[in-house]
């Protein structure tokens, strides 16, 4: 068994800052998992990071995403267990390559902000055209 802490992380950390996302209606992660043979019915989708490799210039699919798993499906029991808990939480993890496109199809709306080294994290800003 492999213990990590939930963040992101890379070669050099040039660029820091934050993501949200509103799950897709018609096929979110559980769903797609689902569908595709990853997950059974009573697994929650509890956390998912998405890597992309070595990149030069030329963007070359795939990109590798861990989807973090835990049971049952039940998002308040699992807050509970996790909020109730000092030491790590043990999930099952999935790891899949996929298109590029097939990630983003999970989520319906998908917002990304990065400033260097996070100078811009939570600030408010003014600007003009």
């Amino acid at each position: 068994m492999t213990t990590n802490i939930f963040l992101p992380s890379v070669q050099y950390g040039d660029l820091e800052g934050s993501i949200k996302a509103d799950r897709a209606d018609m096929n979110d992660a559980h769903k797609w998992l689902l569908t595709n043979g990853h997950i059974n019915e009573n697994e929650f989708v509890l956390g998912i990071s998405m890597d992309i490799r070595e990149n030069r210039g030329e963007f070359n699919e795939p990109v590798y995403v861990n989807f973090l798993l835990k049971e049952p499906m039940n998002f308040d029991i699992v807050k509970s267990e996790i909020e109730s808990k000092q030491e790590p939480i043990e999930v099952r993890k999935v790891r899949i390559e996929m298109p590029l496109k097939d990630f983003f199809s999970l989520f319906k709306r998908f917002n990304l902000t990065l400033s260097p080294k996070g100078l811009l994290n939570g600030r408010e800003y003014t600007y003009y055209d």
